[in-house]
């Protein structure tokens, strides 16, 4: 299960924040060191779900930009693999939040957006706090977040990895 969470600052760049546990059907935990994100050039995706050897494929050969990554999530070859995935997308080129499945992607409107089944505990977190101006503080709403999630929420946990993306320069991941 997972706890996604993409937050955006108008003109300045997104933080990016995701739990690293995997549980079974049972909810039997199988890992709590799994990555849930991926660098595509000017995109940066949160994931959830079962990506399955496509997830392996990208990091392999990340796509240059959110079309290509985008061209990858909805291939013919993912939706005959029956990848149940969703992904929260930034696009750094465009300052663009996108939500993408196997069945397509939607530009979505507002500040941030969370993913998974402990996606509904963040969205109150988020709900309950001022908008953040800068990105560092975003990334310590994002933080809070997810800890508050993790807290509640049985299925997500694990290493909590927060990336902070500006809209030029170094993506930092921690």
């Amino acid at each position: 299960m997972t706890v996604g969470i993409v937050y955006r600052v108008p003109g300045l760049g997104a933080v990016l924040g995701c739990d690293s546990r995997v549980t079974d059907e049972h909810g039997e935990i199988m890992t709590d060191s799994d990555e849930k994100w991926l660098v595509a050039g000017s995109a940066v995706a949160c994931c959830a779900g079962a990506l399955g050897g496509l997830g392996v494929d990208l990091r392999a050969t990340p796509p240059r930009n959110w079309p290509e990554l985008r061209k990858a999530l909805t291939m013919t070859d993912a939706v005959d693999r029956g990848l149940d995935y969703e992904a929260l997308v930034y696009d750094r080129r465009g300052d663009a939040l996108f939500w993408s499945d196997h069945q397509g992607d939607a530009l979505r409107r507002g500040l941030y957006a969370t993913l998974g089944s402990g996606g509904a505990t963040a969205l109150g977190a988020l709900d309950a706090s001022a908008p953040p101006k800068t990105l560092e503080a975003a990334e310590r709403l994002v933080r809070r977040a997810l800890r508050i999630t993790c807290k509640r929420h049985s299925a997500c946990g694990g290493r909590l990895r927060v990336l902070v993306v500006p809209r030029r320069g170094t993506i930092r991941v921690g």
